[in-house]
This record gives structure tokens, C-alpha cells and sequence, in this order.
């Protein structure tokens, strides 16, 4: 019984998750645009990591882990959205948990205790309630942002980030609102959000110092 539902987590198409693109299901990319543009991420962990080991006079271990956390989330939403498998899903939302919890930690001295509780609640949660999942992904997303508007950072890095992550969200819920018109114009729009908020994540790591 055990094998089957560790099994049934790695089969394609098991995700109760499916974000907005036509699944092609003869390919070995279900979506091939969102798994694509997940790389970006991958690309800008890969910028910060060579840039911070090139460039900088000493070594900044706060952004190499911010690289390597960065990196992760391109390799797992890349892995998701390929095979949409419930395994993949957990994996893709858990990455993005750590990067968030990364910098709560570094810049806020999160305690070490609540994040291992928020994560095993998440993984708890993205088994049960995918969706919820996603939606505190976004809470506390908007929690990190409020706390980097109340702190010391530079406001030129912030106020970058806010405006990419604010335009981010706008294509989110344009492809989760709309998606049926989007798809019936083959006009998907969760690859974009891939490419902004990558972005935006490459710009925050300037407030590692």
C-alpha cells in the first residue's frame, strides 16, 4: 500500500495542481512553455553564484546559499510542470518555501523552530490542500515584503521588487482567472509570471551585503 502511494506521487499527471497551458501529454514537457521558462531561475542562481565568486573582493556565503535555493526552484517548477506529478508539485512549493523562510531568517532572525514547523505543515498541507498551499506561498509572501518595507534594506532594491512583484501577481491571476480564454487564444501567461519573478528574485539578492 505504501509503494502504490509513494507510486501514485511520481505518476505524471497526478498533480491536482494544473496551471494554465495546453497539456500535451505525447510529450516528455506536459507544459512546454512553463517548463522552459522555469530554467530562468536556474540562469539567474547561476548569475548570482559566478557573479558573487568573480566579482566580489570576498566570498558572500548569504547569496551562494540564496544562488543555490534560487537554482532549486528552477530545477523543481522545470520538473513539476513537465510531468505535473503530485511528488513534483510538493517539491516546486517547498523550494520556493525555503528561499522565502532563507531570508526571513538571514534578514529577520526567523526562528529556526517555526520554520521546521511551517515546513512540515506545508508539506502536510500541499499533500491534502494543494491549492491552500499556494495561497499561504502568496500570504506569507506579502508578510516577507511588508517586513522588507519596514527595514533598513536599500528602497531602490525594494521598490524594484515590489513593482516586478506586484506585475508578477497581475499575470498569476490573469492565468488562473482567465485561463479557458487564454488557452482558447493560445495565449498563456504563467511562463511570463516565471520570467518576472525570477527576475525580481535575482534583483533581492542585492540585499545580501
Amino acid at each position: 500500500m505504501i509503494n502504490s502511494y509513494i507510486y501514485d506521487l511520481f505518476e505524471r499527471n497526478s498533480s491536482k495542481i494544473d496551471f494554465c497551458e495546453i497539456n500535451n501529454y505525447d510529450s516528455e514537457y506536459i507544459e512546454y512553455n512553463n517548463t522552459i521558462s522555469s530554467y530562468v531561475f536556474c540562469f539567474f542562481g547561476i548569475i548570482i553564484f559566478m557573479n558573487n565568486l568573480i566579482y566580489s573582493k570576498r566570498i558572500n556565503y548569504k547569496k551562494i546559499n540564496y544562488s543555490i535555493l534560487l537554482f532549486n526552484i528552477g530545477l523543481f517548477s522545470a520538473y513539476f510542470h513537465a510531468t505535473l506529478s503530485e511528488f513534483g508539485h510538493i517539491m516546486d512549493v517547498m523550494a520556493i518555501w525555503f528561499l522565502l523562510l532563507y531570508v526571513d531568517y538571514i534578514l529577520f532572525k526567523k526562528n529556526m523552530k517555526d520554520i521546521i514547523i511551517i515546513i512540515l505543515l506545508n508539506i502536510n498541507i500541499s499533500l491534502i490542500i494543494p491549492f491552500l498551499c499556494i495561497v499561504l506561498l502568496f500570504i506569507y509572501g506579502f508578510y516577507i515584503n511588508n517586513k522588507l518595507n519596514n527595514s533598513l534594506i536599500n528602497k531602490n532594491i525594494y521598490n524594484t521588487c515590489k513593482i516586478l512583484f506586484f506585475i508578477s501577481l497581475v499575470f498569476w491571476i490573469l492565468d488562473f482567472h482567465f485561463c479557458d480564454y487564454l488557452q482558447n487564444n493560445y495565449m498563456p501567461t504563467h511562463f511570463i509570471f516565471h520570467i518576472i519573478i525570477a527576475f525580481m528574485a535575482y534583483k533581492l539578492s542585492n540585499i545580501f551585503y
